[in-house]
């Protein structure tokens, strides 16, 4: 089975050797040797300021929102496609969400859309950078500076990504980056927010811990968010390898491109002076019979895919929301189609995923 996804994990020697040390420390819990060396080699990769690492992706984004208190009932601006965490952070903040649409190109936040819908109600942007492809930052920031409201990024598969040459994180007011089990970065489970506010910085540090620091005096309604040693030792030695893997990763993607090219779909548009993560390779398909045919035909052959974002407008619990057009949204799920890349793959590999997909385009099995 070609897995769609694969963590890229370091040598378990080297991993034995943390834990032995983390052992001997009886350093078991939080704020250890490793997850200080973690938070130093994130603010590195991602040019970020302050960092304070989290137990998941999730919790990372419901602290963040909870950070720039916003009151009850805010207007977030998100995009609808993304996945449920980015969703779930704006209600278990009290707010509501306003969804906005994509761009058919890149995948990410359509800035027409959102200039249309922003309003005197917008308490914030959250964007996302869709399958570790950087949304369109400068004229985000300069949308959300006219409006006076935080720009805040879901940044899950986007960590290594950089826009316009630069790491991303030096746009906007906070990424939440995601090191479970599946991402380029692995700590088993666990998450990383990033800010150049030392006032949010702060206030992180205290809604991850409870609320409190060291005195325990609770300051703020805070969580359990805190990222154990383990875990922070095993994503320390995962971010070493970043700048390999990443390379890994965009040898596979150039070779998909090079092989898929056909009039009956198209792959997420990257900007030429950004940098994707490319966490998956995806394909827009025209029809969606034919990217439901080659789902059916990959699965078959053992090659995992994933076809998502289901979008939140659409969601049970997220339809009460809805009250806007997303004209792209709603084109792009059902036709919407990612191939696996992951560190561990060589070029026979894409070649025979590649060999596949074409071979379902021609109706073969």
């Amino acid at each position: 089975m070609i897995r769609i996804s694969c963590p890229s994990l370091p040598p378990l020697d080297a991993y034995i050797d943390c834990l032995e040390e983390i052992w001997d420390s009886k350093m078991l819990s939080n704020y250890g040797n490793y997850a200080n060396a973690f938070e130093y080699e994130i603010r590195r990769a991602s040019g970020g300021i302050f960092c304070q690492l989290v137990s998941s992706c999730d919790l990372g984004l419901i602290i963040t929102l909870k950070a720039f208190k916003f009151t009850f009932g805010s207007e977030i601006i998100v995009p609808s496609f993304t996945f449920n965490s980015t969703g779930n952070a704006i209600l278990w903040n009290n707010c509501i969400p306003k969804f906005v649409d994509i761009s058919l190109s890149d995948l990410n936040l359509d800035l027409d859309d959102l200039s249309e819908k922003i309003s005197k109600k917008t308490a914030a942007i959250l964007a996302t950078n869709t399958f570790g492809n950087p949304s369109d930052m400068k004229p985000l920031v300069e949308i959300a500076h006219d409006h006076d409201i935080p720009l805040i990024f879901d940044s899950a598969h986007a960590l290594g990504a950089r826009y316009l040459g630069k790491p991303i994180a030096q746009y906007g007011d906070a990424h939440v980056f995601s090191f479970g089990g599946t991402k380029i970065v692995t700590s088993g489970e666990g998450g990383a927010v990033v800010t150049p506010h030392k006032g949010i910085a702060k206030r992180i540090e205290y809604l991850r811990n409870s609320g409190f620091l060291s005195d325990y005096n609770g300051k703020y309604l805070g969580l359990n968010a805190k990222m154990s040693e383990l875990n922070a030792a095993l994503g320390w030695l995962n971010i070493k390898r970043l700048n390999s893997n990443l390379k890994t990763r965009d040898a596979c993607y150039k070779r998909y491109k090079k092989a898929l090219k056909s009039s009956r779909y198209y792959s997420q548009y990257i900007y030429p002076k950004n940098t994707s993560t490319h966490p998956y390779y995806t394909l827009v398909y025209i029809s969606p019979k034919d990217c439901s045919k080659a789902k059916e035909v990959l699965a078959k052959h053992g090659i995992g895919t994933k076809q998502y974002y289901f979008p939140l407008h659409k969601m049970d619990y997220f339809r009460r929301f809805n009250n806007n057009d997303l004209e792209n949204t709603d084109y792009i799920y059902p036709r919407i189609l990612n191939l696996p890349i992951h560190t561990d793959m060589d070029m026979d590999t894409t070649d025979y995923v590649t060999y596949w997909v074409t071979r379902a385009l021609h109706g073969r099995s």
